[in-house]
């Protein structure tokens, strides 16, 4: 099984990029925030929980192994982030990649759908630039916009 931990700012493609890959099981802490007439609406105060809802389903569909392609779609700026999915899948055996989506920030706070404030877009920004991945985790960049 294929592990893709897509790592971006709010509003750099990753969802975008996600949907394109045919057949893949998409775990997004996004899916907590949208209602049943498809319509999100982001609330500060459940983002645990829905972090939390990601991850399981992660688990779930990294234990029941019929995924070819399994994607996390969540922001991953930091490395704290992204090391539960990429241990847990490492430790299972599964190859796993982060694919980092670079694109300019002004261009991700126009198409940003997800109420972030551009302040909050230029302070993760930073983070980003300056966090430093593991040098044995597998990354690559795709860049954007």
């Amino acid at each position: 099984m294929q592990v893709v931990i897509l790592r971006g700012l709010p509003g750099a493609g990753k969802s975008y990029m996600a949907r394109t890959i045919e057949g893949a099981v998409v775990c997004s802490t996004d899916d907590y925030f949208v209602d049943g007439d498809g319509h999100y609406k982001w609330e500060k105060d459940k983002i645990h929980e829905a972090h939390k809802q990601c991850f399981r389903k992660f688990l779930r569909t990294l234990q029941e192994g019929t995924a070819q392609v399994v994607i996390v779609d969540n922001t991953n700026l930091l490395a704290w982030e992204i090391a539960p999915y990429y241990q847990l899948a490492e430790s299972l055996g599964h190859q796993v990649v982060i694919v980092t989506i670079e694109a300019p920030v002004e261009l991700c706070k126009r198409r940003n759908v997800h109420q972030c404030p551009p302040e909050v877009i230029d302070r993760r920004y930073r983070a980003m630039v300056l966090e430093q991945l593991p040098p044995y985790w597998e990354h690559i960049v795709h860049r954007s916009g």
